[in-house]
């Protein structure tokens, strides 16, 4: 019985061990969304040689020019730029840019199509091009090409 006892605390504890990472992890999500200025936490801080000139926007949170690096992999549609005013890199949808150089333009709907989440599939797990599902994904996915925002 005491063996049982306390293999059921070590699986609780487990379990709550568990239930706090993923509340944790959740939460640090959140506050990313919340507040794109906290630095992507898949990237390290760089120094402001690293981006290329030609790939600026005009963020509307920010004054003065910010530049494209790469993918953050947060979410679909989300780009990692990097702000030379705050010295730090972040997370930004098309939608919360006011203008773009035309490199970049170019540099985002690259981008952008190759972020498309994938269409739905059917139960035996294909693409029904003649589906409501899949009509509504073209929908989708046009609105996404404009705004960069999934969902």
């Amino acid at each position: 019985m005491g063996l049982a006892k306390s293999g059921r605390t070590v699986l609780n504890q487990s379990f709550v061990h568990l239930a706090c990472r993923q509340f944790s992890a959740a939460n640090a999500c959140l506050r990313q969304v919340q507040n794109r200025w906290v630095s992507c936490e898949k990237t390290k801080k760089m120094n402001d040689s690293k981006y290329d000139e030609r790939l600026w926007f005009l963020h509307k949170g920010c004054d003065g020019k910010h530049y494209f690096i790469s993918n953050p992999h947060t979410f679909p549609g989300r780009m990692l730029a990097w702000c030379p005013i705050r010295k730090t890199d972040f997370c930004v949808p098309k939608s919360e840019m006011e203008a773009i150089s035309e490199s970049a333009k170019y540099w985002i709907q690259g981008f952008l199509t190759g972020n498309q989440p994938n269409p739905p599939l059917d139960e035996s797990g294909d693409v029904n091009f003649d589906s409501p599902e899949y009509k509504n994904w073209l929908i989708k996915i046009e609105e996404f090409g404009k705004t960069g925002d999934w969902e």
